[in-house]
């Protein structure tokens, strides 16, 4: 049921409404779901800003240094 796709999740509910659409353009369906999933991780990263204890880390080395720290204190 396209209805308890959209409940899944985002691209559950992106896909389901291109295949139940019966539109064939595929290269519309790839870039909406790239631009919907982007707009949701901004958003995402928006609302975890908000919160200072978060350490940030660029690469893996960097989250490996933190979590050493972590496990020393």
């Amino acid at each position: 049921d396209p209805k308890w796709l959209g409940k899944l999740g985002l691209e559950y509910r992106i896909i389901s409404e291109y295949l139940t659409s019966g539109s064939e353009d595929f290269s519309k369906l790839s870039q909406n779901l790239k631009w919907k999933i982007h707009a949701y991780a901004r958003r995402q990263l928006t609302w975890f800003k908000r919160f200072k204890e978060i350490i940030w880390v660029k690469n893996i080395n960097g989250a490996s240094a933190v979590v050493k720290n972590f496990l020393r204190d």
